[in-house]
C-alpha cells in the first residue's frame, strides 16, 4: 500500500496524510467518548448491543493515539531539552494555567451567586 504525501506549496516539506488519518480517527473517538457511547450499549440487545460495545472498548485508545502521531512526527526533529521546554512545554503550561484560572473564575462567581440568593 502506497501512503501519500502531499507537497505544501512554498515550504518544501512533505505532508504525510496517513498521519491527519490517523488523527481524525483519534478525534472520533474523543468525541464518541464524551458523548458517553459506553451507554448505547446497554440500552441496546442483540448484534446491535455488542456492536456498541466493541466500539466503545476500541474508542479508548484516543489519546495513545495522539501521542504515537505526536511522538512519529517528532522523531525526525534534533533539539535540546532547553528548546523543547521553551517551544513545547511553556506552552502547555501556559494554556493550562489559563483554563484554570477561568475555571476557578467561574466558580467563585458562581458560589458568590448562591451566596446571595440565599
Amino acid at each position: 500500500m502506497k501512503y501519500t504525501e502531499i507537497s505544501l506549496s512554498g515550504k518544501g516539506k512533505e505532508k504525510r496524510v496517513y498521519y491527519e488519518w490517523i488523527r481524525l480517527t483519534a478525534c472520533f473517538f474523543v468525541i464518541f467518548n464524551h458523548l458517553k457511547g459506553y451507554v448505547l450499549f446497554q440500552n441496546a440487545s442483540g448484534a446491535k448491543q455488542l456492536f456498541y460495545m466493541v466500539l466503545s472498548v476500541i474508542t479508548k485508545i484516543n489519546v495513545p493515539l495522539f501521542f504515537m502521531v505526536s511522538g512519529a512526527l517528532l522523531l525526525g526533529k534534533r533539539e535540546d531539552i532547553f528548546t523543547v521546554l521553551k517551544k513545547r512545554v511553556s506552552r502547555i503550561c501556559l494554556v493550562i494555567l489559563l483554563f484554570s484560572l477561568g475555571i476557578y473564575t467561574e466558580c467563585r462567581l458562581y458560589a458568590l451567586a448562591h451566596l446571595c440568593l440565599q
